[in-house]
């Protein structure tokens, strides 16, 4: 098997009731071996493969990003190539594995999947890729839901009677559009009263291997920003940090899933169905619906602006009449 780091040589040993199985079994064991070296990686069984590619990659990923491919990896990758080759592995077998996926997940969560195999095989195989030339299936038509004026004021009604916490979470989804992970990773440092500014510079999310929350930074430097906040917004985390007994760095006493049980529980008593992160898009409506600036509110938001255009072309839906009649009229 080599040598250690003193030079000793490394054995393994395997053991069959034939000499023909024997063999074979040597040999099997032998090309492990050899395909477990970095510099013949498209040697490697799938099996083995997927899980090199992404130790390697561990490092550059996000942990929610690792936890996401390693359920790809355990029920989906390995099942279906198993210990093939991943030189051996056609554009048929790729597309085998869509058809396959297809009936029991969503075009979205399929397309997934592939641009997670095209990944793997562009390390090991560059241009010979099998993903090269694969129709993927179109994604789902997405249209997020958005609670209008007067829904999004029932929410908050219904969340002051929650306490000053789960209320000031609602406004920071809907009055500054903070994501459910940037709000409950908030300091009291991050609030700067006197200017009116809260700080986004980390969020909070789940850890790799327990179900455990930690900080982390954002996925890119647009995440860290300062959102403008209405003084009533000021006004609320102000009693907050006043009724907190002992002193605190973290503004939340409860972490995000401990929030999003009691939200979907007023929220299901109010008979509606808005997730918590579609009161982000609230927001979002409501900068498109007052005419800001498409890179004043990526910048806000924290996004790329091509990702807010494609959020807003879904928003403000209810006003396409007028619009429509406002083009028509620009031509009389």
């Amino acid at each position: 098997m080599g040598r250690d780091t003193n030079g000793k040589m490394l054995r393994k040993y395997v053991n069959r009731d034939g000499l023909k199985e024997l063999k074979a079994a040597a040999r099997e064991l032998e090309e492990d071996v050899a395909a477990r070296n970095l510099s013949n990686v498209s040697m490697m069984k799938m099996n083995l493969y997927v899980d090199k590619w992404l130790n390697i990659n561990r490092p550059l990923l996000a942990p929610t990003t690792v936890k996401s491919y390693k359920g790809y990896i355990e029920n989906h990758f390995k099942p279906f190539f198993g210990k093939i080759r991943v030189n051996e592995v056609t554009d048929l077998h790729v597309k085998a594995y869509i058809a396959e996926k297809m009936p029991d997940l969503s075009p979205t969560t399929v397309r997934k999947h592939f641009f997670t195999l095209q990944k793997m095989f562009r390390d090991a195989l560059k241009h010979k890729s099998p993903c090269m030339g694969v129709k993927l299936p179109k994604p789902n038509d997405y249209k997020p839901l958005v609670p209008t004026e007067s829904q999004f004021a029932d929410i908050h009604n219904a969340f002051t009677e929650e306490g000053p916490e789960c209320e000031a979470a609602i406004l920071l989804a809907g009055w500054c559009g903070l994501r459910r992970g940037e709000i409950f990773a908030l300091k009291w440092d991050d609030i700067d009263e006197d200017n009116g500014y809260i700080r986004v510079d980390q969020a909070m999310a789940l850890k790799e291997d327990k179900y455990e929350f930690e900080f982390k930074d954002p996925k890119s430097s647009k995440g860290v920003r300062e959102v403008p906040a209405p003084d009533k917004l000021l006004a609320l985390l102000a009693v907050i940090k006043q009724n907190q007994k002992t002193i605190r760095h973290q503004v939340f006493t409860f972490n995000p899933d401990q929030f999003t049980t009691r939200y979907n529980r007023v929220i299901k008593n109010m008979g509606l169905k808005f997730r918590f992160h579609d009161l982000r898009h609230y927001h979002a409506s409501m900068l498109y619906k007052n005419k800001v600036p498409d890179r004043y509110a990526a910048e806000k938001m924290g996004h790329d602006i091509w990702v807010l255009k494609k959020i807003y072309q879904h928003l403000g839906l209810a006003d396409k009449k007028s619009l429509d009649e406002k083009v028509k009229g620009l031509f009389k």
